[in-house]
């Protein structure tokens, strides 16, 4: 009916959502005004990136003698935080090649079954030696054993292959970083770029390293086994001697030398393992790669970072006092002075940006509106009517009624829409002004620090000279 369609329409207009990352902000208490998108741009990210990356190639002795530790920590800590993300966006790359792997389920069901049958086979000439006492009953009996030692070995070995694979996607993970790490240290070496690489490192085995300390191992002649490579190397010597004495007892082989026998006895713990690896590989090692990328999204959601604009200020003036300590042509003549400096253009660099997002942010909200308008016209529902019995005057009078109406209700839902759009540009506005005039009373402070002391070391180069 039109007015369930107008209220649905009104209440899609009015209706604010938050985004996740918002929602988390807010549960987390911290300030939304911070996290409004003005001021987070792609620029101020890379260039977050481009200045750690040049503290990451800093002297040590550079580092100790001109950095507070104060200063030192909190490098490190955005250090930390950028090795986190570069691995946010390279592992989970590199996991998805595996994750990618997915064959039919039933061709995993067939290859179990093929183990199965060969399997029991042989296990149940064995077992028959041990339950001839059983009477009648002796081959069901170790056709049944047959069938769980199968199934026991089976299980085993695919264990013993999997935990081998996915051990080896971390490891092989770990090994390439500690591999990078190394090579970089190399070419220099400092705190930063040590920090860097061992919290991409540290962060991965957090993430991956329960594979690697599985409790499934005990100690045999000062080594490290697995019990499920005893358990299946037991099984797998039960069934390769019932293997032999059945080629054995067939008398199919008996001019063959003992060597040849003992090779086709040991087929099916060959074919066993090959199963094993093939269905750790095919199955086992894709799936432990999507839970992998599982987690590896988890932690990528749940990271809430310092303000970008806090870091990107912190860097900044970094980044300034690192050009004052490096260049001899540097135009101021303290670290100070170059970072008060630094701040100023912050502040600009800030107040232009904003304006630039606001027009952004205001015209986006034209343009929803406008939508908005278009979408109700286009769905108002169209002219019906009974037409049987109507004169065409009665007919023409009833269209122009409804033409009258649509006007009239879409006029009014146009006005609704429009207030709705006036009050939000205004509100953006308000807290766009309200952003634009602490940043410029925060840029007065900055002008006022620097002229101030400018003021004071000109002052103290003018005593030394008349001294």
């Amino acid at each position: 009916s039109l007015p369930r369609f107008l209220e649905n329409q009104r209440n899609i207009i009015t209706k604010t959502t938050l985004t996740q990352k918002q929602k988390v902000i807010q549960k987390a208490g911290f300030n939304r005004a911070i996290f409004v998108n003005f001021g987070q741009s792609k620029k101020e990210s890379i260039k977050i990136k481009r200045i750690l990356y040049k503290l990451m190639r800093l002297p040590e002795l550079l580092i100790q003698n001109k950095f507070s530790q104060l200063k030192i920590a909190k490098i490190k800590e955005y250090i930390e935080k950028l090795a986190i993300k570069k691995v946010l966006e390279e592992r989970p790359q590199n996991l998805k090649r595996v994750a990618r792997i997915k064959f039919n389920p039933t061709h995993q069901i067939m290859i179990k079954l093929v183990v199965l049958l060969v399997g029991s086979v042989v296990y149940s000439n064995t077992f028959r030696i041990y339950t001839i006492n059983f009477g009648n009953l002796a081959w069901l009996v170790a056709i049944i054993g047959g069938f769980v030692a199968s199934g026991g070995v089976d299980y085993l070995a695919t264990q013993v292959c999997s935990q081998y694979l996915c051990r080896q996607i971390t490891r092989r993970a770990l090994n390439q970083l500690e591999s990078q790490k190394n090579q970089q240290l190399k070419e220099g070496e400092n705190q930063f770029i040590r920090g860097f690489w061992d919290s991409k490192i540290n962060f991965i085995f957090n993430v991956e390293g329960g594979i690697l300390a599985q409790s499934h191992e005990i100690n045999l002649l000062g080594q490290k086994i697995s019990i499920y490579v005893i358990a299946a190397v037991v099984l797998n010597l039960i069934e390769f001697t019932g293997a032999f004495y059945l080629v054995s007892k067939l008398g199919l082989f008996e001019d063959l030398p003992i060597f040849i026998r003992l090779v086709i006895s040991s087929l099916p713990v060959v074919l066993t393992w090959m199963m094993a690896f093939v269905q750790a590989d095919w199955f086992e090692r894709p799936q432990y790669a999507r839970e992998l990328l599982n987690k590896y999204n988890k932690k990528a959601q749940g990271m809430i970072t310092e303000p970008i604009d806090q870091m990107y200020r912190t860097l900044v003036r970094l980044d300034a006092g690192i050009e004052q300590m490096l260049s001899s042509k540097s135009e101021y003549p303290t670290v100070e002075l170059a970072e008060l400096d630094a701040d100023i253009r912050y502040f600009g660099d800030q107040m232009e940006d904003l304006q630039e997002e606001g027009k952004l942010k205001i015209q986006s909200l034209k343009n929803k509106y406008e939508r908005q308008k278009k979408e109700i016209e286009a769905e108002y529902p169209q002219f019906e009517q009974d037409l049987r019995g109507l004169a065409d005057i009665d007919l023409e009078r009833l269209k122009q009624e409804y033409e009258t109406q649509k006007a009239q209700t879409l006029d009014a839902e146009f006005q609704k829409i429009e207030e709705i759009k006036q009050q939000k540009i205004k509100e953006l506005s308000k807290e766009l002004t309200e952003q634009l005039e602490e940043l410029k009373i925060k840029q007065e402070l900055a002008v006022k620090k620097f002229n101030r002391k400018k003021a004071e070391f000109d002052s103290e180069g003018n005593n030394i000279k008349n001294a």
